[in-house]
């Protein structure tokens, strides 16, 4: 059996109102490699669990470039449902008591479908013609330089917040390092943790020539917006209301389905004009909206 061991070494840094900061962030890595980040080429795989709690998206991408400099192309991508964990999850999620043995269990039971859905992925083969032909290897295919793992929300009042994981079942069956806690740096350093997609949206989706709005309709909706700039100072990102969270627990509790796939009741239903309305009336009318946030 291999033995594991925690080596908190990894730092990112993070902007807000034009000043820098660096912090820690958790990184566990298999004893015996002392791993540092190749150079340029880099095969990253990332999971997401979002609020919705409905399933695990695991995607393989490769690397180039650093900073705000760097490129990703996606290699592979496989989503995986939640299964038994979701109810699990989403009753620790809504603030049910749970013993702190159930909650280390469901931890684990959680990081290792994380560990079966990675193993998974990296079997599959390239869905683009762009993956390097020296990545396409066997040996890197199974192995790749990092996995970066966000965990499953199940509180976030900043500055407390707390995204589920252990990450020892996934060290130990990808044989790669384990980056996790990605919002607590920014948490402790006095931010909101949220949203975390901004820095993302702006290397891969601004525009030089117009201003680029990016939606995201996760289990809450935000919005980041990326004026024709390369000055990362200038992108702002906001929350602006729940999403499919709330529509998915009214598809679970009225139509006995977990969401409403393909809007299909959604769509055959009469709309009221006046819940609209008020609907809209509350965002107008609430500071929160537009606010920029700190990632």
């Amino acid at each position: 059996m291999r033995i594991l061991k925690y080596a908190p070494e990894s730092s990112v840094q993070g902007a807000e109102d034009g000043a820098s900061r660096s912090a820690t962030i958790g990184h566990a890595t298999p004893e015996g490699i002392r791993w540092q980040m190749p150079s340029d080429r880099r095969l990253v795989v990332g999971c997401m669990t979002g609020t919705s709690i409905d399933a695990l998206d695991v995607a393989l991408v490769e690397i180039h470039g650093r900073g705000l400099s760097m490129r990703a192309t996606l290699i592979a991508a496989k989503s995986r449902p939640l299964g038994g964990l979701a109810p699990r999850l989403r009753a620790l999620a809504d603030q049910h008591p749970r013993a702190a043995g159930d909650i280390a269990r469901l931890s684990l039971d959680f990081s290792a479908l994380h560990a079966e859905a990675i193993t998974d992925l990296l079997s599959l083969p390239a869905t683009t013609d762009a993956y390097s032909q020296e990545s396409n290897t066997a040996d890197s295919r199974e192995r790749p330089d990092l996995v970066a793992v966000h965990g499953q929300t199940v509180f976030h009042a900043p500055p407390a917040s707390w995204q589920l994981l252990n990450p020892w079942p996934i060290v130990q069956a990808v044989g790669s390092p384990v980056v996790f806690d990605l919002r607590g740096a920014d948490l402790v350093a006095a931010g909101q943790g949220a949203p975390i997609t901004p820095i993302f949206d702006f290397l891969m989706l601004r525009d030089p020539r117009q201003t680029v709005a990016v939606v995201n309709l996760g289990g809450f909706c935000n919005v980041t917006i990326l004026p024709p700039s390369d000055a990362i100072e200038s992108v702002r990102g906001f929350d602006v209301c729940v999403c499919n969270q709330l529509l998915d627990r009214i598809a679970r509790e009225y139509l006995a389905c977990p969401f409403d796939e393909g809007g299909r009741h959604a769509l055959g239903a009469v709309p009221t004009p006046a819940a609209a309305d008020q609907l809209a009336a509350m965002l107008d009318h609430d500071p929160a909206v537009g606010a920029p946030r700190s990632l």
